[in-house]
């Protein structure tokens, strides 16, 4: 596991006071400029722990044709959020 960024910190302890994160790659048919690296970003704090997926919505089910990813912090990524 490697250590986070200021960036992913700063991520965590907005996604604490959010609630959570929502995240859209696409529209329609149309992949939004600069999502796929954050979706990335993103599913590396998954796979470290700090994050799980909540729920994906697809085109097909969401009214404004958005593909959208939820997550929630795990505790780990609690944890980190308020050192942070």
């Amino acid at each position: 596991m490697a250590k986070l960024s200021t960036a992913q910190r700063a991520r965590l302890a907005k996604a604490l006071a959010d609630g959570g994160v929502k995240h859209v790659t696409h529209r329609g048919d149309t992949e939004l400029d600069g999502r796929r690296e954050e979706f990335h970003q993103l599913e590396r704090l998954c796979i470290d722990g700090y994050l799980r997926l909540s729920r994906i919505r697809s085109g097909r089910y969401d009214l404004r044709g958005e593909r959208a990813f939820e997550y929630q912090l795990t505790e780990k990524g609690k944890r980190e959020a308020r050192r942070s």
